[in-house]
């Protein structure tokens, strides 16, 4: 009688897993020999287990209890064998699921929508995307795309392209979308590709840019200073040889009037002519305008400046910005325009100087802003100014500076 119940338990284990698997594999659509071997051995089964549960009810049970665990055992190893030949080819076909599972893994947000913006594949990565910037779960990719347009890390920077979003877990990541046609449909495929590393690396080489554009403008003040510094102290050492001139000679006029013939006349003579020609030679000291390099620049170059207006503001930061885009002017009239002659008007006023830059050279229609000009106008911006540019007639540069922008201990 225990041998009898444990057939019958083994059957009906058997029916369950058959019945299962026999269920998994209309799901995933196995081929149909496999599936109908499975529904016999489930209908075999569950008529054998359901027979003998009926023949212990009614204790009428004739079939041997030996002959009857053979035939539980001879069933469950078919079943098993069966199994088996499903888990293997399981592994060997690829599902849905399985693409699904593939895509999951992913480091990159993938979402496949339709025209209507109906997702029809997505992953985990993009999910959490979409849960991050819209607050709901991925339904409308194109909200999404929307969404990422106006988060766009690189919006506010000129000349920049593209649709990069950082999260608020300080990941960054970089979307593009195209279209596919698949099966007389169209879709829109939208990938959001990891650049976190990479938007780390390009944020710290702007500041070291920063940092480095901050050094070279220190050290040509620093080099300006330094030639005004030597030159004041050999104008001291030429006043201070004119004063000791000076004090030798007035010495030895009053030796020789008070001792006739101590001092040689010929010599004494020399001097005071000497000393009277320095002294008509000295003019007196006016201030200076201020020499720009840019100006010898053009001199070097065969141009005339002509500078009008106000004068230049004293600033050492606002004139060495000057310098730069004087020079960017200058060799853009002689490479470009062969112009002969450069205008500049200078008016300060509101706290503002605006310096106006002309040429007399040829027109040159289209104006592509780099190299020189496109440095210039990052400059000026971080600084606080304005750069307008107009090819009408003649070539013109609008610069608009902010006078009361005073200079930091760290140069910005």
């Amino acid at each position: 009688m225990i041998v009898t119940r444990a057939a019958i338990l083994l059957l009906l284990l058997l029916t369950l897993l058959v019945g299962y698997e026999l269920i998994e594999s209309v799901m995933l659509r196995m081929r149909k020999r496999i599936s109908a071997a499975m529904l016999v051995i489930l209908l075999v089964t569950g008529a054998v287990s359901s027979n003998c549960c009926e023949a212990v009810k009614d204790s009428n049970l004739r079939i041997h209890p030996l002959l009857l665990m053979g035939i539980a055992v001879a069933l469950m190893i078919t079943g098993l064998l069966i199994l088996g030949m499903i888990e293997k080819w399981k592994a060997s076909q690829l599902t849905a699921i399985s693409v699904k599972e593939c895509v999951d893994t992913l480091p990159t947000g993938i979402c496949f929508c339709s025209e209507n913006g109906l997702p029809v594949l997505t992953n985990t990565v993009m999910e959490h995307i979409c849960r991050e910037l819209l607050g709901v779960y991925l339904s409308d990719g194109g909200a999404l795309w929307r969404a990422v347009a106006e988060k766009n890390e690189l919006s506010d920077i000129p000349g920049k392209s593209g649709n990069i979003v950082k999260l608020s877990d300080g990941k960054v990541f970089s979307f593009t979308r195209y279209k596919a046609d698949i099966g007389g449909q169209r879709f829109f495929e939208l990938i959001a590709s990891d650049m976190t590393s990479e938007y780390a690396l390009t944020q710290e080489l702007r500041e070291k840019q920063v940092h480095a554009d901050n050094i070279n403008r220190r050290l040509r003040e620093l080099s300006r200073s330094i030639g005004e510094a030597i030159k004041e102290r050999e104008l001291l050492q030429i006043k201070v040889n004119i004063h000791d001139g000076f004090g030798k000679m007035l010495l030895l006029t009053k030796r020789s009037l008070l001792v006739e013939g101590s001092v040689d006349q010929d010599e004494l003579l020399r001097l005071w002519k000497r000393n009277t020609m320095l002294l008509s030679n000295v003019q007196s000291e006016k201030p200076q305008t201020v020499r720009l390099p840019s100006l010898r620049h053009a001199e070097k170059l065969g141009l005339n400046v002509k500078l009008s207006g106000d004068t230049l503001p004293d600033q050492p930061g606002l004139i060495s910005l000057i310098d730069e885009a004087i020079t960017v002017h200058v060799t853009n009239v002689f490479r470009h325009a062969h112009g002969s002659n450069v205008y500049i008007n200078v008016v300060s006023s509101g706290g503002v100087c605006e310096l106006n830059l002309t040429n007399d050279g040829v027109r040159n229609g289209n104006i592509r802003e780099r190299g020189g000009l496109l440095n210039l106008r990052r400059i000026i911006k971080g600084r606080g100014g304005t750069m307008e540019i107009k090819s009408g007639e003649h070539f013109e540069m609008i610069l608009r500076l902010p006078l009361e922008k005073g200079e930091t201990e760290n140069g910005i």
